[in-house]
C-alpha cells in the first residue's frame, strides 16, 4: 500500500508541477508567455523606497468584475474572475471578502507577485519576493507570505510596507499556519551550501512536485525538511529533520499542528515535541481541519483523508482527482482544490464534501488549480495557473 501511495503521490507531483510552471493552462486555451502585470523588478526589500507597494487596488478604476452566473464563462457554480495578471499562483488568503490577496510567480518572469481583490477588482498591489508560495496573515495590516526561492525567505506587510524579516536558515518554504501573529509555522525544505541541485531545482513545491515525479524524491544527504517558528520576535528552526520535507502545515492551536510530508508522514505537534503519525503509507500535499478531532489531507493520488482524533482514515474521493489545496468552514463544508487527470488533457477540479460524501463541483477549468480559500460557506476563491481565479458564491 505503501508503494501505491508513492506512485500516486509522484502522479500528482507531476500534474501539478507541469500544469502551473509550463504556463498552468492544461487545456492550452491561453498559452500567452506574458510577464506578470507589472514588469516592475523591484523584490520588495527594506532597502527599496517603497516602488513595489506603489500599486494598490485603488489605482485601478476599471470595473473588471468577474462574470455573473448566468455567463457562458461559469464553470458549474464556480465562475472565473479577472484576474489582472498571468502569473501562475499558488497561494490566496483574505482579512475579509474585500480584502482577498493570491501570490505566485512566472511563467516568464520570476518576480514575486501579489494581486489584490477590493471586492470589485482584482488589482496588482506588489511585487514580493521570487517565488511565493503561500500568503496567510491574521488582519489587514498583519500579512506573510513564504517564498520559495532555494535561499528561501518571509515577508510581512504592516499596512504599509512589505519587508523581509529576519531569518535563520537557507530553505525553500512551501506552506506557512499560525494561530496569531505571535505563533505562526513555516514548513518546506532546506538545502546545504554543497548541494548542487539546489540551484538547479529551486523551489523545493517544484522539485517536489516536478523531480518527484520519476519515482526519485528529494532524498540526499544535502536536503531536509524543516519546520520553522515565529514567537513574535524571532524565527527558529524545530528539531525536525525529515527527507525529502514538507508541502503542508495547519493547526487548531498552538499545541495541535499538522505538518504534512511529501510521501508518506504527517507530523503532529502537541506544544513541546513533534511525532510521526500513522497515515496507513500517505503522505499529504494538503491540510486542513476544524478541530483537532476533524482534520482532512489530500495525498494528491486521488485519496483524501480524514483524521478522526484517533486514527486516518480514506474518504471516497471523486475519481481521478488530486487535491492539492483543502479549505473549508465546517465538518460539512469543506473545498478541495486541485486537477483532474486523466487522460489528458489535465483540468482543474473543485470537489465540495458536506459531511458524508464528496461531490465534484466542477472538474473542466482550463487550468490547475493550487490554493483555495474563502470568507465564508458562500464566497470562496480558488487559483491556479495562467492568473486564473475562480469565485464561488453559493448555490450548489
Amino acid at each position: 500500500m505503501k508503494n501505491l501511495a508513492r506512485v500516486g503521490f509522484v502522479v500528482f507531483a507531476f500534474v501539478l508541477f507541469v500544469g502551473l510552471a509550463c504556463g498552468g493552462g492544461a487545456k492550452h486555451t491561453n498559452e500567452s508567455d506574458a510577464s506578470p502585470a507589472d514588469d516592475n523588478d523591484n523584490d520588495g526589500s527594506p532597502d527599496d523606497d517603497n516602488d513595489d507597494n506603489d500599486s494598490t487596488a485603488d489605482d485601478d478604476d476599471n470595473d473588471d468584475n468577474d462574470a455573473t452566473a448566468d455567463d457562458d464563462s461559469a464553470v458549474g457554480p464556480w465562475t472565473p474572475m479577472n484576474s489582472n495578471t498571468t502569473v501562475n499562483l499558488y497561494g490566496v488568503w483574505g482579512s475579509a471578502g474585500d480584502d482577498v490577496y493570491a501570490v505566485g510567480y512566472g511563467p516568464s518572469d520570476f518576480h514575486g507577485t501579489v494581486m489584490r481583490y477590493d471586492g470589485t477588482s482584482w488589482t496588482q498591489f506588489a511585487n514580493v519576493g521570487e517565488w511565493p508560495n503561500a500568503v496567510w496573515g491574521t488582519a489587514h495590516d498583519d500579512i506573510y507570505i513564504v517564498d520559495g526561492a532555494p535561499k528561501g525567505a518571509v515577508w510581512h506587510y504592516d499596512g504599509s510596507i512589505w519587508s523581509e524579516m529576519n531569518w535563520v536558515i537557507d530553505a525553500s518554504l512551501t506552506s506557512m499556519w499560525g494561530s496569531s501573529s505571535s505563533d505562526i509555522f513555516a514548513v518546506g525544505t532546506a538545502f546545504s551550501d554543497d548541494d548542487d541541485d539546489s540551484a538547479a531545482n529551486g523551489n523545493y513545491a517544484a522539485v517536489v512536485r516536478g523531480a518527484a515525479r520519476s519515482g526519485k524524491p528529494k532524498e540526499t544527504a544535502n536536503s531536509y525538511g524543516v519546520i520553522l517558528h515565529y514567537d513574535g520576535h524571532d524565527w527558529t528552526q524545530m528539531s525536525t529533520q525529515y527527507v525529502p520535507g514538507f508541502l503542508g502545515i495547519w493547526g487548531s492551536a498552538q499545541s495541535d499542528v499538522f505538518a504534512s510530508g511529501t510521501f508518506v508522514y504527517v507530523l503532529h505537534y502537541d506544544g513541546s515535541s513533534w511525532s510521526e503519525m500513522d497515515t496507513g503509507g500517505y503522505g499529504m500535499a494538503a491540510l486542513w481541519g476544524d478541530s483537532n478531532a476533524d482534520v482532512f489531507g489530500g495525498d494528491g493520488a486521488g485519496v483524501i483523508l480524514r483524521y478522526n482524533g484517533s486514527i486516518w482514515n480514506a474518504t471516497v474521493a471523486p475519481a481521478n482527482f488530486a487535491a492539492s489545496a483543502i479549505w473549508g468552514t465546517s465538518p460539512s463544508d469543506v473545498f478541495a482544490a486541485g486537477d483532474h487527470y486523466p487522460p489528458e488533457p489535465v483540468t482543474g477540479e473543485i470537489a465540495h464534501f458536506d459531511g458524508s460524501s464528496w461531490i465534484t463541483m466542477s472538474d473542466n477549468f482550463p487550468n490547475v488549480l493550487a490554493a483555495v480559500w474563502g470568507s465564508g460557506p458562500s464566497d470562496v476563491f480558488a487559483v491556479g495557473g495562467n492568473g486564473m481565479i475562480v469565485h464561488y458564491v453559493g448555490s450548489r
